[in-house]
């Protein structure tokens, strides 16, 4: 990486910068502890990918195509090469020229300073000119972030793994009009966060990640690169379009624009702090409930907080009711049938914006409908799983038959011991009979789907099989999993059937057999105990999976709410409130064995970490 040449020094950021303008410092300090210079370094290391550094592609760079005519070639260059033209005593305020040699008759220009307010910000302008005697169609604006998000060079262990999550970022993002933005977030949850956002009459409208760094064999999802236009990448790549549109914006002899593009820290938390930070820039804030994806006959509502009126439009696809005042906006929104709905969004004195919401059927019909489909089609473990908790809810006589059937004919034959009741992870191709009764996981879906049925023969009857046996079906699955499973890994890994063991425990307790409630509790304790004492709680299998956040947090409260709430934050800082249904509510998720490099939306763990965001709903409202 190149030698640093200029600095910016602001109240609560700072940064150094290298060739071309490109910052390869980005130092973001906490704005609840200014004071105590709790600072995070933001901007990627050097990462090489293919034929290109990271460094290509660090804040403070952009990409312009160029046409002079609608049949010619778009010309695509970036900020290889600037000269500092201006630095103020105080590195307050810094300005570039930028060297563009494939398109010489655009003339760019940056300057980085501060603005002062309630929130210190530091501002780029960069400004374009046509300095031709001919008309430039600007097909392409976009601006690469490659932060501090790459999550290789460490080593196995507690040590380097509590190094990797203090010392990286998650990236969030939200593409969507002038309400857009980028948010680096630290894994720990700890402040400060980095807020990036289109400052004054600018909008990003679409973004992709760098494909080279995207066909290269590390672990992260890529550099994201968004754009304020977008027309000329979506033609020469041949991309179909996205969901915002892609534009382009014809510059006139002697015209100049100008793109801004905010830094701000941001505090960060288990509450959305983010929407603070946005309404202190003067940047809409946008937040939805119940959810991004909801069912169509209970809707959606829209806040919009924004320093002035706002106007909303959903065109015929949904039923809308709205209200707005000086503070901002709110619309409710009800569609007629399943399907997406885009609203936009159009703030007084802001560019608009747009928010992609998904109404699916009535959560019932969607549940009886799979339940159908297993029932008629059969299906995985898993598939059972759901099958009897969907019977223990809404029971059918012919689907519970299914899975009494599924217990005696499968279950036991194959993967469960009858005796031991250990759980298998797998079946011999061979003999047809189980193998590798380590794995908890496999437990925790079979105690899960024995506690169904135990619900099942309490309430609806009907089973075969009386309750208390159902019972100490479960009961015996978790003494297996707490036996079997701790011999293979489990103290690393934790065991994922917690929450299905402690409602045993209740069940054992309300059926006065105490020995075993008590026995089974041990067992519970003494893996909390065992979890509780190691560096990283949660158990990972990958440094960078969150899927173990729930069960870790559940042993937690047994007896460390200070970790319980670490943990906590951990899972907040990894979960998306972007406004739109592919991100909205989304867990961050990282793996080598993902089919496709780049960014998993809506990946698994987001289900089984909502349990631990509704753990914390769990209270006598009565009170």
């Amino acid at each position: 990486m190149s030698d640093v040449f200029a600095e910016l020094v602001g109240s609560l950021i700072s940064a150094e910068f290298i060739d071309g303008g490109r910052i390869a410092q980005l130092w973001v300090s906490d704005p609840d502890m200014p004071d105590e210079r709790e600072e995070f370094q933001f901007s990627l290391g050097s990462v090489l990918f293919a034929d290109e550094d990271s460094s290509d592609y660090l804040p403070g760079t952009f990409l312009v195509g160029v046409r002079t005519g609608k049949d010619d070639p778009w010309v695509v260059s970036r900020n290889e090469e600037a000269r500092l033209v201006e630095e103020n005593d105080d590195l307050t305020s810094i300005s570039f020229e930028y060297d563009l040699p494939l398109v010489p008759d655009l003339k760019a220009t940056g300057r980085f300073y501060e603005r002062k307010g309630p929130l210190p910000v530091v501002v780029w302008e960069l400004s374009l000119r046509n300095a031709s005697f001919r008309s430039l169609e600007i097909g392409e604006l976009g601006f690469p972030f490659a932060l501090n998000n790459f999550c290789e060079g460490f080593g196995p262990g507690d040590d380097e793994t509590s190094r990797l999550w203090a010392s990286r970022a998650y990236v969030h993002k939200f593409i969507g009009g002038g309400a857009s933005y980028i948010f680096g977030q630290r894994m720990t949850g700890n402040g400060p966060g980095l807020l990036i956002c289109p400052g004054r009459e600018t909008a990003w409208e679409f973004y992709h990640h760098a494909q080279s760094s995207l066909r290269s064999e590390h672990l992260w999802e890529g550099v994201p690169i968004v754009y304020v236009h977008s027309r000329a990448s979506i033609e020469r790549e041949g991309w179909p379009a996205w969901k915002n549109g892609h534009s382009s914006r014809t510059l006139n002899p002697g015209e100049t624009m100008v793109a801004e593009t905010l830094f701000a820290p941001a505090v960060t938390g288990a509450t959305d702090r983010l929407s603070r930070a946005l309404v202190a820039l003067k940047k809409p804030a946008i937040r939805i409930f119940p959810a991004a994806v909801a069912p169509y006959n209970v809707g959606a509502s829209i806040e919009v907080a924004s320093p002035g009126p706002v106007e909303f439009d959903c065109g015929e696809s949904a039923q809308m009711e709205t209200d707005s005042d000086e503070s901002g906006g709110f619309a409710f929104l009800k569609a007629s049938q399943p399907g997406e709905v885009r609203l936009d969004i159009k703030p007084s004195g802001e560019p608009p914006s747009s928010i992609h919401l998904n109404f699916i059927q009535e959560i019932e019909t969607l549940i009886k409908a799979r339940a159908g489909f297993i029932a008629e089609r059969g299906g995985q473990l898993a598939d059972y799983l759901f099958l009897a908790e969907k019977n223990a809810i809404y029971p059918v006589a012919s689907e519970i038959e299914k899975l009494e059937s599924f217990v005696d004919d499968e279950l036991f034959a194959k993967m469960q011991n009858p005796g031991t009741l250990a759980v298998a992870q797998e079946i011999d191709r061979q003999t047809g009979m189980g193998a590798n009764f380590g794995n908890s996981v496999a437990h925790a879906v079979v105690l899960n789907l024995h506690l169904a049925m135990f619900r099942i023969a309490s309430t609806y009857g009907g089973a075969a099989r009386s309750a208390e046996e159902y019972l100490r079906f479960a009961y015996g699955t978790a003494e297996a999993m707490f036996r079997e499973a701790s011999r293979f890994g489990s103290s690393r890994t934790g065991s994922l059937g917690i929450d299905g063991s402690m409602e045993v425990c209740s069940e054992l307790g309300e059926l006065g057999r105490h020995d075993e409630q008590k026995r089974l509790f041990e067992r519970i304790s003494n893996y909390a105990e065992l979890l509780m004492d190691r560096q990283l709680p949660w158990g990972v299998e990958a440094a960078t999976d969150t899927s173990p956040f729930a069960e870790a947090f559940l042993y937690a409260g047994i007896n460390d709410e200070a970790r319980q709430a670490a943990i906590l934050q951990r899972a907040y800082a990894a979960r998306s409130l972007a406004p739109s249904w592919w991100w909205y509510g989304s867990d961050k998720r990282i793996e080598r064995e993902a089919a496709d490099n780049g960014e998993a939306c809506l990946a698994w763990p987001t289900v089984a970490n909502s349990r631990l965001f509704f753990t914390m709903l769990r209270r006598d409202y009565s009170q």
